[in-house]
C-alpha cells in the first residue's frame, strides 16, 4: 500500500512541476513546506485521512460469512 502511495505522490508532484510557479517554488529555501503540504492533500485525495466504514470492507457483504447462504 505504502508504495502505490509513494508512486501516486510522485505522479501528483511531476504533475505540480508543471506549473511554473509551483516549480519556481521548489526551487527556494521553503520547497519542504511545498513537499509536505502536497503528501497531506494526497493524503485526502486518496481518503486516508477518514475512518474506514464497516460496509467497505468486502467480508462484511458476503453472506456466508454471516451464516445467511441459501
Amino acid at each position: 500500500m505504502e508504495s502505490l502511495i509513494e508512486a501516486y505522490t510522485t505522479a501528483r508532484l511531476k504533475d505540480c512541476q508543471l506549473n511554473l510557479e509551483f516549480a519556481s517554488a521548489m526551487k527556494t529555501p521553503n520547497a519542504h513546506i511545498y513537499i509536505k503540504t502536497l503528501r497531506e492533500r494526497v493524503m485526502c485525495e486518496l481518503r486516508m485521512d477518514e475512518e474506514a466504514k464497516l460496509d467497505e470492507f468486502a467480508w462484511a457483504k458476503r453472506p456466508e460469512v454471516f451464516g445467511n447462504a441459501a
